[in-house]
């Protein structure tokens, strides 16, 4: 079991520790860290390593990560356009029971491998064609 605060574009090492756990818990009533991975990671760039950030609403000294808000007022002052979209989740065979969503983007890649993208990329199709594909048993 791996409990862990959730990581902004995790690094391979994060990967490959939650691939060797039975359980990972992302708990949200845990305060959040500012200026730490929750909101930010590293990137290389043609020069050397940067900073990518995600700006968030800060609330309090104890705020939660569940209280925690993308600051869309900061990516507008920059020109930013922030739009956010009602992802339709696809259904599909999951380890361990019935199907769970709102999962991590890691949980299909490790249940399906190879047709984890694909079924990533079926987010906007309709529940009709997800239930079709799974009764004829296509991979879904």
């Amino acid at each position: 079991m791996m409990t862990s605060q959730p990581r902004y574009m995790p690094a391979l090492n994060y990967i490959q520790r939650i691939s060797l756990c039975d359980v990972m818990v992302y708990p949200d009533n845990v305060r959040y860290t500012p200026r730490d991975r929750e909101n930010r990671n590293k990137i290389k760039t043609a020069r050397s390593w940067a900073w990518l950030s995600v700006p968030v609403v800060h609330i309090s000294r104890d705020q939660l990560i569940k209280d925690t808000r993308i600051d869309d007022e900061e990516f507008r002052a920059a020109g930013i356009d922030i739009r956010y979209h009602d992802y339709n989740r696809p259904e599909y065979p999951q380890l361990f029971g019935g199907f769970q969503p709102y999962m991590s983007a890691i949980d299909p890649l490790f249940n399906r491998g190879d047709d984890g993208f694909e079924i990533m990329s079926r987010g906007n199709t309709s529940r009709e064609e997800i239930s079709e594909s799974s009764r004829s048993g296509s991979a879904s």
